[in-house]
């Protein structure tokens, strides 16, 4: 028989050991789970905007169709942009990354909260991508939702769960329950911010316009609930950058990023010196290209984007040529004596007619 005394030092002894090989453990597989994580968010925001990609291949892809990663705060205002590798573009170099950014502790930080917003480009149809967070029947869940440039339709939503019931509130997860979303809006006709509805029963049941409701899930109520209310929640804290993009028509229409072209100086005319011609040079017309596909929106962080978008792409003031001066009066050309008759010893020359004086102009 072992006393006690042998007992408890041998269950100390196994205790700590067992501590240090799974802290070790911990220690050394961080990096792995930190990498893995970052992986599976990658493609669940490019699954949102309908690009596929496999864990070997996310990273590539994020780069490749993720443009920019702006940081947006309460207001709406853009107070930091990053490129899709982490490099600060424009603004605070203390705002976070957008990559960086936990919804779920946004959502609670009032006033000083900062929300990612990624910019994606796939093809030639840019879209807005947002995270979600909410909370199911039996956990959390999550997902990203992307906007068409009009902000207000719907080009896809990703959706994941950590412990809903298989078969039925997991199916949240699957794309037979995500790919309604697609074409649906945000706002009614008036404008009103109306969120997405899973609706109990079918969007027959709704009694709304449908283009806001999808059906739910068949025995997955709460879950389907707790969608809703997850939509509505993220959106709302969105809704301040929603009214300051809506209003930028000009960057907006046709899908297409016109803000580097705004943001980039128009060539100054130029104006003709008087001593290297009698006339000023007219000012050279506006040689406005078409905007490069590739081109990035560069809203400025401090600056409203309405304010922005009513820029003229016309000379400044200081920059306006020099209109010439009304000529005086010519003055009347001199008068010369008539030509003399040649002597009599020397055959005449006829006479040259005198070039009257250019009158003078006063530049």
């Amino acid at each position: 028989m072992f006393s006690n005394k042998y007992i408890y030092i041998y269950t100390t002894i196994m205790v700590v050991v067992v501590a240090a090989l799974l802290a070790l453990a911990a220690t050394m597989l961080k990096p792995f789970h930190e990498r893995n994580a970052k992986v599976e968010t990658m493609q669940n925001i490019l699954k949102a905007a309908g690009i596929a990609s496999q864990a070997e291949n996310a990273a590539e892809m994020y780069a490749a169709n993720i443009q920019e990663e702006w940081t947006v705060n309460t207001k709406g205002e853009i107070v930091a942009r990053y490129d899709a590798d982490g490099r600060l573009i424009e603004g605070d170099s203390l705002a976070p990354r957008a990559f960086g950014i936990e919804m779920k502790k946004a959502l609670t930080e009032g006033e000083k909260a900062l929300f990612p917003v990624y910019l994606c480009r796939k093809g030639e149809t840019l879209g807005f991508i947002m995270p979600l967070y909410g909370k199911g029947l039996w956990g959390p869940i999550w997902g990203y939702i992307t906007l068409q440039p009009d902000m207000k339709t719907v080009s896809g939503v990703s959706f994941r769960h950590q412990g809903e019931t298989p078969g039925l509130g997991s199916e949240i997860a699957e794309e037979s329950f995500q790919a309604p979303f697609a074409g649906k809006q945000i706002f009614d006709v008036q404008g009103q911010f109306t969120s997405i509805t899973v609706q109990k029963g079918g969007i027959k049941q709704f009694k709304g316009d449908p283009v806001h409701a999808v059906d739910a899930i068949s025995g997955g109520t709460l879950t389907s609930n707790g969608v809703s209310d997850m939509l509505r929640s993220c959106l709302t804290c969105y809704l301040p950058f929603f009214e300051r993009m809506q209003n930028d028509s000009t960057l907006l229409a046709a899908g297409q990023a016109e803000a580097a072209t705004e943001d980039a100086e128009t060539p100054a005319p130029t104006v003709a010196s008087p001593a290297a011609a009698p006339k000023a040079a007219a000012p050279q017309a506006d040689n406005d290209d078409e905007p490069d596909m590739d081109d990035i929106p560069r809203p400025r962080p401090v600056q409203p984007i309405e304010n922005r978008a009513a820029k003229q792409d016309t000379p400044s003031r200081g920059e306006q040529p020099a209109k010439p001066q009304q000529p005086a009066h010519p003055s009347q050309p001199e008068k010369t004596d008539a030509p003399q008759p040649a002597t009599p010893t020397q055959p005449s020359e006829p006479a040259q007619p005198v070039e009257p004086v250019q009158p003078n102009i006063v530049e």
